[in-house]
């Protein structure tokens, strides 16, 4: 079995843009977790294992920090 971990690319800390319209507040990290929780649910079915990356924690700032992260880098854009 194949195994994946996405980085919604915004943890703790880093709420990325955002924006009112209409009345509704976004921030591109919410949008970019909800992405990230559908391309999991969809590779499941797949058959392939997808962890997420705590989004409490930070995965920038922790490979800057030189934390180890096992994972093969993909990168998922996100614009509003």
């Amino acid at each position: 079995m194949k195994k994946l971990l996405l980085i919604s690319g915004h943890g703790h800390g880093d709420p990325g843009a955002c924006a009112t319209l209409k009345g509704k507040h976004y921030s591109e990290a919410a949008e970019a977790i909800a992405m990230v929780k559908k391309i999991r649910n969809a590779l499941k079915r797949y058959n392939v294992d997808v962890d997420l990356y705590d989004t409490s924690k930070n995965a920038y700032e922790d490979l800057k920090a030189g934390k180890s992260i096992n994972f093969f880098p993909v990168l998922i854009s996100t614009t509003f």
